[in-house]
């Protein structure tokens, strides 16, 4: 009986980490495409960003912006957490949380800050590229 529970168990597990890694799924590599703000102030964020969303709750975002003086590729790591259904909490330095509010559209994802007025959409990788 213990084993047909540690294989029901094992096989949940290995169902839950396939579905979380399907299309509609934040686990993976992503690049910014589009960064928008509503704030005039900002109107077109500037820079590359990429970010590997692991199913760990790791992300490490690598970023890289010539016109505000950091030509070379930054790569920071931090913490996530899902909540469901529809939300995103990051924290990078260990005590500041971003939250987003996310959604699939076209196979991108589309993240709109819920703290600033920036919205970030991004396209699927197979690996960094910066």
């Amino acid at each position: 009986m213990n084993r047909f529970k540690i294989l029901t168990v094992a096989l949940t597990c290995a169902a839950c980490l396939a579905a979380a890694k399907g299309t509609e799924s934040i686990i993976g590599f992503w690049r910014t495409v589009k960064s928008e703000s509503s704030d005039k102030k900002d109107q077109n964020p500037t820079g590359e960003l990429e970010m590997r969303f692991a199913d760990t709750g790791v992300v490490t975002v690598k970023l890289r912006d010539p016109a505000n003086g950091a030509a070379t590729t930054q790569t920071i790591e931090g913490k996530f957490t899902l909540i469901s259904p529809d939300r995103v909490t990051i924290t990078l330095d260990g005590r500041t949380q971003e939250r987003y509010r996310y959604r699939f559209k076209d196979g991108q994802l589309r993240m709109e800050h819920m703290d600033f007025p920036v919205t970030n959409t991004l396209k699927r990788l197979e690996r960094f590229s910066l």
